[in-house]
């Protein structure tokens, strides 16, 4: 109980909206600890971290998706394995490789926009252009003729009966 007081008492001065620029900043509890020296993690390791995360994702969704669908009828594990290869391989490999390798090139002043202020934005009609290609990239290119397509053939290939 005393750790999870001080992890509160952490946080709560940690994000205070009185003085969000205080000097001050308690030694971090052992489970804070631990949280910060794993901070590194994604940038240290982008492409294992991405492929871990969204594979953790789509296999936890998948799994209450059937869990609330289904109750105690019982689990299909072939339906939650091919999640969760799609979300290591095409999530997580794919379009890692697709948002910074291939959008970094193609649209080389979002990254400079996005890190903007808001006033600044609106200042920034080149940015904003940047932005909106993107995002019609994203919408018309993308999701229609690369995300959806797999998604289906993944699906065909988990409810493939031999």
């Amino acid at each position: 109980m005393g750790s999870l007081m001080q992890i509160w008492i952490y946080v709560i001065l940690s994000v205070s909206f009185l003085n969000p620029v205080s000097s001050f900043r308690p030694a971090a509890p052992a489970p804070l600890a631990h949280i910060s020296r794993a901070a590194h993690i994604p940038q240290a390791h982008p492409i294992v971290f991405a492929v871990t995360a969204t594979c953790i994702k789509t296999t936890a969704a998948d799994f209450l998706a059937q869990k609330l669908k289904n109750g105690d009828e019982g689990m299909d594990w072939r339906r939650l394995a091919g999640f969760t290869l799609y979300g290591a391989i095409y999530l997580g490999l794919f379009q890692f490789w697709l948002y910074t390798e291939v959008y970094t090139k193609m649209f080389p002043g979002a990254q400079v926009f996005a890190a903007k202020s808001l006033v600044q934005k609106f200042a920034d009609p080149v940015g904003a252009m940047s932005i909106l290609r993107q995002v019609s990239m994203e919408a018309f290119v993308h999701w229609p003729l690369a995300f959806v397509p797999s998604y289906y053939v993944m699906q065909e290939i988990v409810n493939y009966k031999a």
